[in-house]
């Protein structure tokens, strides 16, 4: 190969790049900056030069553990980043963990941004409000089957003869129960013929008392 007159060399390497998938995460936080859409993304140093500064604020020196979820534009002059902590578990809740994180760039008094975390950020990232968004919990809970003891399943089932725990596909409503099929129910004693029946009133074989009669 021939540049400008000298006779130079050329030569290849191979080599294989792999892209981790990004492991989900349970919280968010989301920031308003005072930079647009194109100033953030036109220059990918500029993205590294956030997360850098955001580790450095939260007194992390490396900005692997910061995850940028999302970069979108609410007008021409700011911008919302969403990112998370790589460093907790997406698995549980860990919701002190996530608070302690808050309450280094919020204050706990009407969530306002701290002072010292905006001069950490300093004016290239002008932060103007800071969100926390976290997941629900029962999105990660499944609906499952209901558990039925088999004396709870009617006689005329034939399923009914094991003597374990089972799962149906169809829970059923409790059977009714009236007062002669409950075990529980007991029946006042039958009155014998000895016994001494209810005494009677005696007010009508009183005799009256005679009659007035003035001097």
């Amino acid at each position: 190969m021939y540049i400008n007159g000298l006779l130079t060399e050329m030569t290849s390497a191979a080599f294989r790049v792999s892209v981790e998938e990004t492991a989900p995460s349970n919280h968010m936080f989301i920031f308003e900056i005072q930079k647009s859409y194109e100033q953030l993304t036109k220059d990918p140093g500029t993205i590294l030069a956030f997360t850098t500064k955001l580790a450095q604020a939260l007194g992390d020196r490396f900005p692997k553990n910061v995850i940028i979820r999302n970069v979108e534009a609410k007008n021409n002059e700011r911008s919302f980043i969403s990112w998370s902590n790589a460093s907790l578990s997406h698995k549980i809740c860990q919701k002190k963990a996530i608070e302690t994180l808050k309450y280094l760039m919020l204050t706990r008094r009407r969530d306002r941004i701290r002072n010292e975390f905006v001069r950490a950020m300093d004016s290239r990232f002008h932060i103007r409000n800071i969100r926390l968004d976290l997941r629900v919990q029962s999105e990660y809970v499944s609906k499952g089957l209901p558990v039925v003891f088999p004396e709870e399943i009617p006689q005329e089932d034939d399923s009914a003869t094991v003597a374990t725990p089972m799962l149906v596909k169809e829970e059923r409503p409790p059977l009714i129960i009236t007062q002669h099929e409950n075990h529980l129910y007991k029946p006042p004693p039958p009155l014998s013929s000895t016994s001494s029946p209810r005494p009677r009133s005696s007010a009508a074989n009183q005799r009256l008392p005679p009659p007035y009669v003035p001097p």
